[in-house]
């Protein structure tokens, strides 16, 4: 006969291995449920500083990436794009990091048989060479010669910037300082206070061309042939100096300069248009030197400073060149958390002078309609610091991307 007890014990011991393995598969179930359901998805945490960091952290993440290269989380296409808007500007070497040259360079050496970028190194090349000629033109050969080493560096083969070479070198050595005309020149050309005494019968003589008259032809074939400034000896510049030397304020001295003021002040507006401010400075300083009107320079240098702006406004930067005071994170749309789907926005706008955003347009992105309006919304809601540029707060083109991601 069995024991009393050992019948109950027995069932014991069965009843509770059911208990624990029934408790096993609750807990099993229930761990499944938490991994696959994620019910801690909504909660947002803020994870760093954003003036410090500029990322906003959530579970799920979406947080904002500022480039600090010009072709960091951007494709070739979206860099060949930014590169030609700061060629239209003129903002061939300007700034360093995003001009189009830098923004092409780039370009080729992540991917040094794009055709794309060659071909736009090679316009934004042949751009700098013509800038490096006004240099020349100007005596700015130091100018005209890092300009040219920068394109020969890249494109050791460009032709014309081989033959600007030669040019600079040729200038290089002939340049002296100009110094004032030597005293039998400006005896030469003064009209003698005594005519000599003639000889009584002798024949009479040509009549002498007046100096200002051979100086004047001398002016006016030297503008002609577009030698404004040099070469030394040889100039409209040079040969205005002597008239003026001679008599200032005879007519003809003063046509010459009205002349010579005209093309001066076009000069300027050539280079003004083209964002080439050094060469645009140096004109309107020439101008003034000639004796221009103080209030029509004035109004050109303005010009020049608009025309400035203007570019570095419309030329998009990284928004990693401003500086970011207040800062909304994404929200991270439901219906992509819910499915766990990642995804990025690319986004331009316009930092008012005031810092504020406007104009804010998502200009690509991973999906055609997740993440976009959440993206806009954010950046329509962050400041910025003004941009300073020539002592002026300007508005600024920018771009940045927001990545929505699970950690």
């Amino acid at each position: 006969m069995s024991k009393p007890g050992a019948r109950s014990a027995a069932g014991l011991d069965a009843n509770d291995l059911l208990l624990y393995l029934g408790a096993a598969v609750v807990a099993s179930v229930g761990l499944s449920w938490l991994i696959l359901a994620k019910p801690w998805a909504g909660a947002t945490t803020l994870v760093d500083s954003p003036r410090n960091s500029g990322v906003m952290s959530t579970s799920p993440t979406a947080e904002a990436v500022i480039p600090t290269s010009a072709v960091a989380d951007r494709t070739i296409e979206e860099s060949l794009r930014l590169a030609e808007l700061a060629q239209a500007a003129g903002m061939l070497f300007e700034p360093p990091r995003y001009s189009a040259w830098s923004l092409y360079m780039e370009i080729l050496e992540s991917d040094p048989a794009n055709a794309a970028a060659r071909d736009g190194a090679k316009r934004v090349a042949d751009a700098i060479v013509a800038r490096a000629s006004t240099a020349l033109e100007q005596g700015r050969i130091e100018a005209a010669k890092e300009s040219i080493e920068a394109v020969l560096a890249r494109l050791p083969d460009h032709a014309a910037a081989l033959q600007m070479t030669t040019q600079i070198e040729e200038s290089a050595a002939g340049r002296e300082a100009e110094a004032d005309a030597p005293a039998v020149l400006i005896a030469a050309v003064k009209p003698a206070t005594e005519a000599p005494p003639r000889r009584a019968m002798a024949p009479a003589a040509p009549p002498a061309i007046s100096p200002l008259r051979r100086l004047r032809g001398q002016f006016d074939a030297a503008l002609s042939a577009g030698q404004l400034l040099l070469p030394e000896g040889e100039s409209a510049k040079h040969f205005f100096n002597l008239m003026a030397k001679v008599d200032d304020s005879d007519p003809a001295v003063t046509e010459a300069r009205d002349a010579l003021l005209v093309t001066v002040f076009q000069r300027a507006d050539e280079a003004t248009q083209a964002v080439d401010a050094a060469a645009a400075e140096t004109w309107l300083d020439e101008a003034a030197g000639f004796g221009a009107d103080t209030r029509r320079v004035k109004q050109a240098r303005a010009a020049l400073t608009e025309r400035l702006i203007e570019a570095q406004s419309g030329t998009p930067v990284p928004a990693a060149t401003l500086v970011l005071a207040a800062y909304v994170p994404p929200r991270y749309p439901s219906s992509a958390a819910n499915l766990e789907i990642e995804g990025w926005v690319d986004l331009e706008f316009v930092v008012t002078p005031d810092g504020s955003t406007t104009d804010v347009m998502a200009v690509a992105g991973s999906h055609e309609e997740l993440f976009r309006t959440e993206a806009v919304a954010a950046v329509q809601n962050w400041r910025f610091e003004p941009r300073i540029f020539l002592d002026q707060p300007i508005s600024q083109t920018t771009y940045t991307r927001i990545r929505f991601v699970f950690e």
